[in-house]
């Protein structure tokens, strides 16, 4: 028996003790500042696409507010993971699929068929964000919306992140260093879609735990999580910190909707 059958054996007994939300905590800080922004704004609709799903903490999540959840990722390992995450949830209504999602504005199967795509710390990684763009409002309905979470452009670099280390290739890194609000939005409406709301998350004390929680993962993941554990429970006062501050936030986000035909 290898490290990765304990690591799920791991994964099924903290899933088991503490439910969905031990999926927002296994990551840094970030995700749960994107879940709770992401949580506001769940609606009535009935149908979800996941756009770049990792592991499937967000699909399942909305699955389990009762919306039928497609998750897709070109990582059949990590579908794996959330296939069985979901299982053990028994979040019966999320499914995964493996997808290369730069060929999502040619793949018609998913074209209106859904009343809410999900797209989270994705956009960035892909060069032909257009192309992404207008992929994903093929695949909403008429009158449905688009969810999606990109760097900021102006944030402030963490621990292990450079703003000048971009990549001129998609080998799962950076290819851009985030996005504006007015260049979000220009892709947004060449696609079709109407920006609702932007707005930005994950304020200065987000980032500076995280930014801790990579330091010291350097030499222990497990020391850095444990590390950084309490000091989580400051974020609640994260937004009024981060206001004072003026400390630009580390993603803009965006809320736009399709059209009515």
């Amino acid at each position: 028996m290898g490290v990765k059958h304990y690591m799920d054996k791991l994964d099924k007994i903290t899933l088991n003790l503490f439910g969905f939300q031990i999926l927002l905590w296994h990551g840094d800080t970030l995700v749960m500042d994107r879940w709770r922004w992401l949580q506001k704004r769940i609606g009535l609709e009935r149908t979800l696409l996941d756009v770049g799903c990792g592991s499937g903490a967000f699909t399942i999540g909305f699955a389990l507010h009762g919306i039928n959840s497609l998750g897709l990722s070109w990582d059949d390992h990590n579908n794996q993971k959330a296939i069985n995450r979901a299982n053990i949830l028994h979040a019966w209504n999320a499914q995964f699929k493996t997808f290369d999602i730069r060929n999502l504005k040619y793949e018609t199967v998913f074209h209106g068929k859904f009343d809410l795509v999900l797209c989270c710390e994705v956009i960035e990684h892909i060069i032909d964000d257009e192309g992404l763009m207008k992929g994903m409002a093929h695949c909403l309905r008429p009158g449905g919306r688009l969810l999606l979470t990109s760097p900021n452009y102006d944030f402030t670099p963490m621990y292990g992140e450079d703003h000048d280390a971009i990549g001129s290739f998609e080998d799962g890194g950076h290819v851009r260093r985030g996005y504006t609000m007015e260049g979000l939005k220009r892709i947004a409406i060449a696609a079709g879609l109407t920006p609702t709301e932007i707005t930005y998350c994950s304020g200065m004390i987000s980032q500076y735990v995280t930014g801790m929680q990579r330091r010291i993962s350097r030499w222990s993941w497990l020391l850095g999580y444990v590390a950084t554990l309490p000091l989580r429970l400051l974020t609640v006062v994260d937004p009024v910190v981060t206001f004072i501050t003026k400390w630009p936030q580390y993603s803009i986000c965006l809320e736009a909707r399709k059209p009515l035909e």
